[in-house]
């Protein structure tokens, strides 16, 4: 969370008259988004939002998801939270406003509450009122709002902008599964640049790598906290679903379980490192239900997106779509990009060791275990699972989730090597090449029911995607027949047991062949 710079200036006083000429003399001279008026009203002169600082915001304290019946709700409270580097009680209600999330129309708060503690973190948060007729009638909730933004000051005339989820509870939803671990998940987002290696994928002189990564792990958190959003980055939701071809609201109200910059778990244990890798097109956090469970079962997962090979949404605003595409018949593409998508994992990697040593936030310094690192991913992000551990000896453990193997799967795997891929009869001359290489302990699991998409979140979107596109056949996105939230139990159990196994040295019976708890999978052994 950001700080905040608060410069009050003290100005003469004034008569009313004389206010009005110096409010209009500034109006004047700046580029203000609405127009000025006495200091008795509500103040309305704003900055752009981009360069004010971001706090944590919650609607409707107490209740998850956000959801209200507009026809019925006369009241919207918003909590705007507290934190060691923001005193809440100082929030100028006049000031305060929720916008839509284009950020083009703007209600006003109608009052303040007293302060209280609403997400039990010790610290008082201030509490606004908005009127809900308003902001239906001027269209900052619709039946397709997904989000509000918010825009405010403190009496000190510093400035701040939050955001948060809030929906008509008309519209369709998805909550997806609550991870089964004993912690809490935290989550973060990082965007980080590669100085040491320009970027292939683009013709700019000095270009250099970036990497966006979202990190879940074990987390502390105050009893009345509420989850994140699913996406974290504003309009990402929009930008993945039209990536698809799907309608823009298809993935605007999906609710996961993650709370945003929470605590590590308390104590000083380190905690067994994961990256992922997606497939090909799609967005990281589209897997977001498999790392909450791994997370709460005190791993941290890193997801990567790999830029230019899937659509990508940037804190500093900018979306960068997909320019390059894999394809069976350019080899040498491919190779380029499996080299580059290996390269991504080994640095998220070098980030994450120098986040172990010195953490800014002091949230993971000290906490990694970094002796115990595995990586997995879907589609080509399975196949850069095995290249990652074939050329780096800090991964010690993979998986490959239904990927065709582009790197060198003669070489097969030094390290334990877990292939768990859909169950369809014809099988991937890759994997047959991989599996007879294999010089540790290996498994092969085939998922009967599954295709290639049953391995992250969209098996369990697809009641939000219909929907918003009744016609949308989920044939069309390699789904198979078996139920989402089933494909999903038997698309996380079986990595959760591996790493268990591999990274924590756990007794995982679960590995030693097919089990009567999950018939749908036949499970061989290497060696066998």
């Amino acid at each position: 969370m950001s700080s905040i710079d608060i410069k009050a200036i003290p100005l003469p006083r004034l008569s009313s008259a004389s206010r009005k000429s110096v409010a209009l003399v500034l109006c004047a001279g700046m580029s203000f988004l609405q127009a000025c008026g006495d200091d008795d009203e509500r103040p309305i002169i704003w900055p752009p939002d981009e360069n004010s600082p971001s706090v944590a915001m919650d609607i409707l304290p107490g209740t998850y998801p956000n959801r209200l019946d507009v026809s019925v709700t006369e009241l919207l409270e918003v909590a705007v939270l507290g934190s060691e580097a923001f005193d809440a009680k100082w929030i100028d209600a006049r000031a305060s406003q929720l916008g839509d999330a284009s950020g083009k129309v703007w209600v006003g708060a109608k009052e303040a509450r007293p302060a209280k503690d609403v997400d039990g973190d010790g610290r008082l948060d201030a509490l606004l009122v908005f009127s809900v007729a308003e902001l239906t009638q001027k269209q900052v909730l619709t039946a397709e709002s997904s989000m509000v933004r918010l825009r405010a000051r403190t009496k000190q005339k510093g400035n701040f902008v939050g955001r948060d989820g809030l929906s008509d509870s008309k519209s369709p939803m998805v909550v997806l599964p609550k991870a089964k671990g004993p912690h809490p998940v935290g989550t973060f987002e990082r965007a980080w640049t590669d100085t040491g290696r320009d970027e292939t994928f683009t013709t700019a002189a000095g270009d250099k790598r970036e990497v966006m990564v979202r990190v879940w792990y074990p987390a502390s958190v105050p009893s009345g906290a509420q989850p994140a959003p699913y996406f974290l980055q504003l309009h990402e939701a929009e930008f993945i679903a039209e990536s698809l071809e799907l309608p823009s609201p298809a993935f605007g109200f999906v609710f996961a379980h993650s709370y945003q910059d929470a605590a590590m778990v308390s104590g000083s244990g380190r905690h067994p490192v994961v990256l992922f890798s997606p497939g090909y097109g799609m967005s990281r956090i589209l897997y977001s239900a498999v790392a909450e469970e791994l997370a709460s079962r005190g791993y941290v997962v890193a997801a990567m997106a790999h830029t230019y090979s899937a659509p990508v949404a940037f804190p500093d605003g900018r979306k960068l779509p997909q320019t390059v595409q894999v394809t069976l018949e350019d080899e040498a593409l491919n190779r380029k990009i499996q080299d580059a998508w290996t390269a991504d994992a080994r640095f998220v990697l070098d980030q994450l060791t120098a986040l172990n040593a010195n953490d800014p936030q002091g949230r993971l310094t000290g906490r990694l275990d970094l002796e115990r690192v595995g990586m997995f991913g879907h589609s080509f992000g399975g196949s850069t699972s095995a290249e990652a551990c074939r050329v780096d000896a800090r991964f010690k453990a993979g998986i490959n989730m239904d990927g065709t193997f582009f790197g060198r799967p003669a070489a097969g795997a030094t390290v334990p090597f877990l292939m768990l891929g859909a169950g369809r009869e014809e099988k991937d001359p890759s994997w047959e090449t991989f599996s007879q290489n294999l010089k540790g302990s290996g498994y092969w699991a085939r998922i009967t029911g599954a295709e290639h998409a049953n391995f992250g979140d969209i098996q369990l979107l697809m009641p939000l995607v219909h929907a918003y596109a009744p016609d949308f056949d989920p044939a069309s996105v390699d789904l198979g027949p078996i139920d989402g939230t089933r494909g999903f139990i038997l698309s996380s159990v079986y990595p959760l047991a591996f790493f268990d196994k591999h990274l924590r040295g756990l007794s995982t019976p679960l590995l030693n062949g097919n089990s009567s708890d999950y018939p749908e999978v036949d499970l061989a052994v290497y060696p066998r």
